[in-house]
């Protein structure tokens, strides 16, 4: 049996490895308030997949990554003015207690 160099094996894994663009993180980021944005508008969606959307939408957190207030700032966008106005077309979502 042949022995195998497990260094040859890392860099073989790492070549097949698609590393992710700045475009593909911002696709990414803009999906994730799009999704964010049609479950909390959708009256198909499940209480729970509203309030976690809203509560995703409404931490201010700027520590992690893909928070989104920091895919909004990434995308260019006003967190205070998105929420302001997804508040105004779905008659006071954010206003809600998120059920727990």
């Amino acid at each position: 049996m042949k022995k195998t160099d497990n260094n040859s094996i890392s860099n073989h894994i790492l070549q097949d490895l698609t590393l992710w663009s700045d475009d593909d993180v911002t696709d990414l980021m803009d999906g994730m308030l799009k999704s964010a944005l049609l479950d909390i508008a959708d009256g198909r969606k499940s209480q729970v997949m509203k309030d976690e959307a809203i509560e995703w939408l409404m931490r201010d957190d700027y520590s992690s990554a893909f928070s989104a207030c920091n895919c909004c700032k990434a995308l260019g966008y006003d967190i205070d003015l998105l929420r302001t106005e997804v508040n105004k077309h779905t008659d006071g979502a954010l206003n809600h207690d998120v059920q727990t």
